[in-house]
């Protein structure tokens, strides 16, 4: 996700949500599997970019658990993934 995908503040629009969703897609949820370090990297980067946007569109996770794996889920009861 980009700057531009995730709101600072205010309401969710549309585009925001859409944006959200399809960076959840494409997120390459092995990355921490890498030998390489710029993938290391550029996944790690990429997962605290989805988790802000989280925070701010997806508060209760419920859409961050349909597109993450087991691992990467969040936890109702807590609140964060699990």
């Amino acid at each position: 996700m980009n700057d531009q995908s995730a709101p600072s503040t205010g309401a969710v629009t549309e585009r925001h949500l859409k944006a959200y969703q399809e960076a959840l897609r494409g997120h390459d949820w092995a990355f921490e599997y890498s030998d390489d370090s710029r993938v290391w990297n550029r996944g790690r980067a990429s997962l605290e970019a989805l988790r802000e946007a989280q925070r701010l569109i997806d508060p209760d996770g419920m859409i961050w658990n349909q597109y993450a794996p087991e691992g990467y889920r969040f936890s109702l009861a807590e609140g964060a993934p699990s």
